[in-house]
């Protein structure tokens, strides 16, 4: 995977507190670095920082508000729903991939900071003009969705020595019924060199953003989708 965009060095005391902080993120995770580390990468002092934030929870959210900010957010009026959600997602798996955490972060609090309760109304929109009801439950699951898999990777980094593991174990037991191929020939597109692993990561999130859009455009036209009637609106 390629290093995370960091965007550009901020002004101020303040903000070069948060950048120092989303660039923890990037190489440990969102909740991988204690206050005391944040001391020594921003180079201030405890007083310094707690003078500009009201502690560890106020900058998680200042790291993940910069992190969206790079999300480019579509129109409106969308002549495609589907096309919509496929950018929209697309550019979040690319701002939020290189820290993780911050998907897990987004699916509990995003409605939280501005542009994520921006990005939810937009996509409830988006729904609403093409027909999809009830569009609050069919745009949050889209979104949840795909923060649920980026954040899915987050939990399984590292693991792919026992996802090997795993694989060999599979291909040497004497079961070669076509279910057991089908499990083998799939594991091994994650068992796979460094350069080739973030290829297939992605793909397999597109298709997860695919199999949810076509189960909203098809279910939620036709009303096959049990439990929406809780969530429709008068």
């Amino acid at each position: 995977m390629s290093s995370p965009n960091l965007g550009p060095r901020p002004s101020g005391a303040a903000a070069q507190i948060t950048q120092a902080a989303r660039e923890l993120s990037a190489d440990r995770g969102l909740h991988g670095w204690t206050m005391r580390d944040l001391e020594r990468a921003a180079h201030a002092s405890p007083s310094t920082i707690y003078h500009h934030t009201s502690g560890r929870q106020e900058l998680l959210q200042s790291v993940v508000e910069s992190i969206l900010e790079e999300v480019e957010v579509p129109p409106p009026d969308v002549p495609d729903y589907r096309e919509a959600f496929r950018k929209l997602t697309g550019d979040l798996y690319c701002a939020v991939t290189p820290y993780p955490g911050t998907a897990a972060w987004l699916m509990a609090l995003g409605p939280k900071i501005p542009k994520g309760a921006q990005i939810l109304e937009l996509g409830i929109g988006w729904l609403l003009a093409a027909g999809v009801r009830p569009a609050g439950l069919a745009c949050a699951q889209i979104l949840s969705t795909a923060l649920g898999v980026i954040a899915s990777a987050d939990a399984g980094r590292g693991s792919k020595l026992n996802s090997s593991a795993i694989l060999d174990r599979l291909k040497a037991t004497t079961n070669a019924s076509p279910s057991r191929k089908e499990v083998v020939a799939y594991m091994s597109n994650f068992v796979v060199g460094d350069q080739e692993l973030p290829a297939a990561a992605r793909d397999f999130f597109d298709a997860a953003v695919d199999v949810v859009l076509a189960g909203v455009h098809a279910g939620y036209r036709d009303g096959s989708i049990r439990g929406a009637a809780r969530f429709s609106t008068p």
